[in-house]
């Protein structure tokens, strides 16, 4: 317990040192890229300050795992440079009981992560783009949420009311439009199966329309094709659509739920969905794949290169990542085996060079 404890400090205390590294850096490149922004929109101190402390818990989770891979590098070229490693050695004790504390720990902050990315970084990144958009940049909010719908005012006393979006395909599935009369009296009422955006101008699909008139009889009328008067173009409407980072596994499975309900292809949601379960084991994997570089190098002094090679590991896991999701996308790869293909390849793969490694 006494040599676990050790262990996983000195590793507490390099990890500590490489976060705190990586938010001084991301404050000066930060604060030196948005200065003419501030300036521009004449923020105030208090909410330039909200801006950078917002988007700080995405950054930390996306450097988790590099900080991650670095420290166990470092923790391990400290131990071995001072012998340390082989003296514990000499005492029986096995690499595999010196380093099962590294890789508990991080599999214990990976599951920190996994909770903060269902909590603590969709708050923040909502709160942050609020910020941004509506007290930096003083930009009235076009669209309203309601019990998972759209809401938003047209022109004329009109408001729409949307159930899904896509914005790819330039279409609005499941729309409802009020029109109101001076002293906001419902008018008109007109409910449709889509919109559609062709020739620069908006049509509603295969509908019914309600005239309410004044002697309180209503007027239907169904109909295959109509225009609908909205300034609106389908770009403007990505503002109305959550990113993936901004919902939580449940609330973006229940998006995917309803894609999938009308008829919209959700294979790119459904990758994210369980990118959201793999990502942050990432931190697992870089402590485990570093592992065995920084045992190997660190015997014949070339910390350096070992540094220099595990860099490379986790450059080329990235990739390899964003490949296996680019593909899950294209519907090339299931989706589960897309978000966690990259875990499982290099998961196996520091198994093995760890199981290698000479006692």
């Amino acid at each position: 317990m006494t040599l676990s404890k050790y262990i996983i400090s000195s590793f507490l205390r390099v990890l500590g040192l490489c976060i705190s590294g990586i938010i001084i850096l991301y404050m000066i490149i930060e604060f030196v890229e948005n200065l003419d922004y501030f300036i521009e929109h004449k923020a105030s101190l208090r909410y330039a300050v909200e801006y950078f402390l917002l988007k700080l818990p995405m950054i930390i989770f996306q450097t988790t795992p590099i900080t991650i891979l670095l420290s166990t590098l470092l923790t391990l070229g400290i131990l071995s440079r001072n012998n340390e490693i082989t003296a514990m050695k000499s005492c029986g004790i096995s690499i595999y009981k010196i380093t099962a504390p590294l890789l508990i720990l991080t599999f214990l902050i990976s599951i920190f992560i996994l909770i903060g990315n269902e909590t603590i970084v969709p708050y923040a990144t909502q709160k942050f783009y609020h910020v941004k958009y509506a007290v930096i940049e003083k930009k009235p909010p076009q669209f309203f949420f309601k019990q998972d719908r759209v809401w938003f005012k047209g022109s004329d006393n009109t408001i729409f009311n949307i159930k899904l979006l896509d914005i790819k395909n330039s279409q609005v599935k499941g729309i409802s439009v009020y029109r109101f009369d001076s002293n906001f009296n419902l008018i008109e009422r007109i409910d449709a199966k889509e919109m559609v955006y062709e020739n620069n101008s908006w049509h509603l699909i295969e509908g019914m329309g309600r005239n309410f008139l004044k002697d309180g009889n209503i007027n239907l009328k169904a109909f295959d094709k109509k225009p609908i008067a909205l300034e609106k173009r389908p770009e403007e409407f990505k503002e109305a659509v959550k990113k993936s980072e901004e919902m939580s596994f449940i609330e973006l499975k229940n998006y995917i739920a309803r894609l999938k309900e009308e008829g919209f292809n959700a294979a790119r949601y459904t990758v994210e969905l369980y990118a959201k379960t793999s990502i942050p084991f990432i931190n697992f994997i870089m402590c485990l794949i570093a592992i065995p570089f920084a045992i190997r190098h660190n015997r014949s002094g070339g910390i350096v290169i070992g540094i220099g090679i595990s860099i490379i590991i986790g450059i080329i896991y990235f990739v390899m990542l964003s490949l296996g999701v680019s593909l899950g996308k294209g519907g090339i790869l299931p989706p589960i085996l897309a978000a966690w293909l990259a875990n499982i390849i290099f998961s196996t793969a520091g198994v093995v060079m760890l199981l290698s490694i000479r006692q």
